[in-house]
């Protein structure tokens, strides 16, 4: 029987072979690139359908609307992911408040840019997409991947974590309580632009959305080679995802 890791391992290859073949006939544009991760996020649409091991059995995801704590730390994406992202938020904002949200993610960016990931959960601040006013995504439904198919099983170890805030809450207690369920998708998606002489890398958001405010046609002058986030990699993420 095949173990977990055979499985993803498995997935990936399948889904990376499927991306591949989609960008060979269809080329890659905003579009091809857009309606794949349209693709992956449909996946993640209906979390009340996933169920979480825990010592008790199989449990639904204790996520839910004016739970954020999982906000608090680094929150990484690829090339594509922050364009997507970049799009959605462009074409949901009008001029106002388009131009507030920027000020807000430049100034977050002013923080947190080139830490690791375990200092932000220890110091913050959240991430500046968070509407802390109503305790939720205010970019839902532009969200990155590994933010759509992260679960929790348990709402009070993830209090518990946010309030001791000193340890990375993947490595808390003996028993596992947040999961992430993005990994196989997201290299799927690299494995397919690699085909194409393109890698990805891991990027920090606050970071990727600045990057692409800061550079005219940010998403052409990037699928003709240019390195448009060179400032943008995530620390501790090195090389490319495949």
């Amino acid at each position: 029987m095949q173990d977990v890791s055979d499985k993803k391992s498995a997935a990936t290859q399948a889904e990376g072979a499927f991306a591949a073949a989609y960008f060979a006939r269809f080329g890659v544009s905003r579009q091809t690139i857009f309606e794949l991760i349209d693709r992956y996020a449909a996946l993640y649409r209906d979390m009340g359908a996933v169920k979480l091991p825990t010592a008790a059995g199989a449990v639904p995801a204790a996520c839910s609307k004016g739970c954020w704590y999982c906000c608090h730390t680094i929150i990484v994406l690829t090339a594509p992911e922050a364009f997507y992202l970049a799009d959605h938020i462009e074409r949901t904002r009008d001029a106002e408040g388009l131009a507030a949200l920027k000020e807000k993610v430049r100034a977050a960016d002013t923080v947190t840019s080139g830490q690791p990931g375990d200092v932000r959960w220890g110091k913050g601040p959240p991430c500046p997409l968070l509407d802390t006013k109503e305790g939720a995504c205010s970019v839902y439904e532009g969200r990155p991947l590994a933010c759509r198919g992260a679960f929790s099983s348990s709402l009070p170890a993830c209090k518990k974590a946010y309030a001791e805030r000193a340890t990375n809450p993947r490595s808390l207690g003996a028993e596992p309580f947040i999961f992430q369920n993005s990994d196989v998708v997201i290299r799927a998606l690299a494995l397919g632009l690699k085909s194409t002489g393109r890698s990805l890398y891991r990027l920090e958001l606050n970071a990727a959305l600045v990057s692409i405010w800061s550079t005219p046609n940010a998403f052409e002058a990037w699928l003709a080679g240019a390195d448009v986030f060179q400032n943008a990699r995530a620390k501790g993420f090195d090389g490319p995802l495949v």
